[in-house]
């Protein structure tokens, strides 16, 4: 009598074997030594087992093969998946930043991590027929992975909004729109707004004159929308009768004050969505939000990027990284823009004349080496500083093409704010304040 429960068993610590191998494989991406003897070259490299890089490459072609087509939604789960094997093994991203990028908790992190490992596995182990693979990941297991990657807390929140908000922000980043706002008219626009709103609460809002025009970086729209939610949180604020406006300047920021005098608030914390949204916009366009109790009222502080700030264009087909780089330099006085591909850079290149370009060497479609030699060749563009970046090797070839400086994956706030220094934009303090020409580069 056969004994079918057996070989079920079988098959499936089989599976589960396999998934660990992937995901051990996974964790030493750019460590060839341990690829040339791991046996996941043998279980995928049947009858003969794949060398170190054979085994690498296979591994990245599988991670492109799940990045899902250009119409599919940016919060769609495929997405996610995709980006956090990305983020995780390819570009070498701790899990807590990756949860920062990706806008989700460590709780659902790592179930998008073992869907994501489950996804893979199902690929590698019959690339041919999508209707196997389907077959296949409904009958395969993924066991816990390893404590040292799913050490998370149970209780972690996912995000509060499902998502929305958080795609919303994830297609403007990848399409850059800042662009140079007048701030004084910004804000008369979006009072305009709240004219009724405020009337029909008796309040009054001043808008206080100040010293100088002042211009923010920012995307109209987006800045409109904050506006609109500072204004509307004050206004329904009890006792509130009045608030004003003040802007302040300090060199590559710009700080919007409103203050709603005497009014109180006793607990920020959750924030009312007005506010949650405001602050989650405020990050999104490279500033930030603070609302605090003062003597004289409610204080929301808003901070944006000024014109004089340094632009940095990002030139990387993942569409998280600017993200997660902008936390890494956030009040660093760095304006990130992003393109994904080599023809939308070259647009920006010469539309926003970048301070600096920080290029990935693997993209594609068109490589970054395409791209820099276009870039070098183009009298406009030849003389903007390009920092490589790759998860190879590559410092000394980048550096005798003329590459600026060289970045390794994966990247820690450390080396890229130490990349990106020598073209932080300084003010000479005997030229007066910022925005009256004392803008300078340092030199390389």
């Amino acid at each position: 009598m056969i004994d079918e429960t057996s070989d079920t068993s079988s098959s499936l610590g089989d599976e589960e074997a396999f998934v660990r191998e992937l995901h051990d494989a996974l964790a030493h991406l750019r460590d060839l030594p341990i690829h040339g003897t791991h046996p996941l070259g043998s279980l995928i490299g049947q009858p003969r087992p794949l060398g170190p890089l054979a085994l690498r490459q296979v591994l990245l072609d599988a991670i492109e093969t799940l990045r899902p087509p250009a119409h599919v939604v940016t919060s769609a789960p495929r997405w996610r998946r995709y980006r956090y094997l990305r983020l995780r093994y390819v570009e070498g991203v701790p899990l807590p930043q990756v949860c920062a990028a990706l806008g989700i908790g460590e709780r659902q992190a790592r179930r998008e991590h073992r869907a994501a490992l489950q996804e893979l596995a199902v690929l590698l182990l019959d690339p041919a027929s999508p209707s196997a693979r389907q077959s296949a990941a409904a009958s395969l297991t993924v066991v816990p992975l390893p404590s040292a990657t799913t050490s998370v807390d149970d209780d972690e929140p996912v995000s509060s909004d499902g998502g929305h908000l958080d795609a919303e922000l994830s297609q403007i980043e990848m399409e850059p729109s800042l662009e140079p706002i007048e701030l004084r008219p910004a804000l008369e626009d979006a009072l305009r707004l709240v004219g009724r709103l405020a009337a029909s609460h008796a309040v009054d809002i001043q808008l206080l004159q100040g010293d100088s025009p002042l211009t923010v970086l920012a995307t109209r729209t987006i800045l409109r929308q904050i506006l609109l939610n500072l204004f509307s949180y004050l206004i329904g604020l009890p006792s509130i009768r009045r608030v004003q406006i003040t802007t302040i300047e300090a060199g590559a920021n710009a700080d919007v004050r409103l203050l709603g005098a005497g009014a109180e608030f006793r607990d920020v914390s959750p924030l009312s969505p007005a506010l949650a949204a405001a602050k989650r916009l405020a990050q999104g366009e490279q500033g930030s939000l603070r609302i605090e109790q003062t003597p004289d009222g409610v204080l929301a502080r808003l901070s944006l990027l000024t014109h004089q700030a340094s632009r940095v264009l990002v030139v990387d087909d993942n569409p998280d990284l600017i993200r997660l780089f902008r936390r890494y330099l956030r009040g660093e006085g760095f304006c990130l823009l992003q393109a994904r591909n080599a023809i939308r850079a070259q647009q920006l290149a010469l539309t926003l004349r970048p301070d600096v370009i920080v290029l990935d060497l693997m993209m594609p479609v068109q490589d970054g080496w395409d791209f820099f030699h276009a870039l070098r060749n183009d009298p406009a563009t030849a003389a903007i500083p390009v920092v490589a970046c790759s998860v190879l090797p590559e410092r000394e070839l980048a550096l005798s093409l003329q590459a600026s400086d060289f970045l390794a994956k994966p990247v820690t706030p450390e080396t890229l704010l130490k990349a990106l220094e020598p073209y932080r934009r300084t003010f000479r303090p005997d030229q007066g304040p910022p925005g009256a020409g004392a803008v300078r580069r340092d030199s390389p």
